[in-house]
């Protein structure tokens, strides 16, 4: 709402972006640029460790809450926050402040590659993510495993970093969320692409009494 402008992406090694100088930790680290309405850097953040970490979306809501999402390996730091993966590429969502460091920091996944793509805010308690996860991953209390090699993941926190819920899309070859929008009810719309037959279930007892 003030026109600024976000950045969300990745570099490795050392990266000059406006007047600062980067040096990734590990391999490539995740990086978040904010712009002022004339296009000037306001800041650049970097985050991450010894692995291959990357940010896929960032997103302002309507009071300019900042919210972004994407996927990192082993152990990666976001400020004061540390996390560690479950196997291979976990999911990693943050909240940033005005200044551009985190206030939260969550993980969600399992022993496979999980990845976070895309997510949103209603600026009203609720932060929507999608993306895909392989084999099982938790989220929260949740736990959700991939009926065939990828599955599709719809994920809600509140603007604390707590899990409200999580829902799957499971496909018998590979299905995952890539974009998310909001519709004019606050609701998320999600788009993305699946392989073979898909089917949508949720976090409540499936029809075959196992939990998803």
């Amino acid at each position: 709402p003030a026109g600024n402008a976000y950045y969300a992406g990745d570099f490795t090694g050392r990266s000059k972006i406006g007047d600062q100088f980067l040096n990734s930790d590990g391999q490539n680290d995740a990086v978040f640029v904010k712009f002022k309405p004339g296009g000037e850097i306001e800041w650049a953040r970097n985050y991450g460790g010894d692995g291959d970490d990357l940010a896929h979306s960032l997103y302002a809501d309507s009071n300019g809450a900042l919210f972004a999402c994407g996927t990192f390996q082993g152990t990666a730091k976001f400020g004061n926050f540390t996390l560690v993966s479950a196997g291979m590429r976990d999911v990693f969502v943050v909240r940033l402040d005005a200044s551009g460091y985190p206030t939260w920091a969550f993980r969600a996944g399992g022993p496979g590659d999980d990845d976070a793509l895309a997510l949103v805010a209603d600026g009203n308690g609720s932060v929507y993510l999608g993306g895909s996860i392989m084999q099982t991953a938790d989220f929260g209390s949740y736990r959700l495993t991939a009926k065939g090699s990828k599955d599709g993941f719809l994920l809600s926190l509140d603007y604390d970093g707590n899990v409200k819920w999580v829902g799957s899309l499971l496909s018998t070859g590979q299905a995952e969320l890539r974009d998310l929008v909001l519709d004019s009810l606050s609701r998320p719309v999600v788009a993305g692409d699946f392989t073979d037959l898909l089917e949508l279930r949720g976090t409540g007892p499936a029809n075959d009494g196992s939990e998803v």
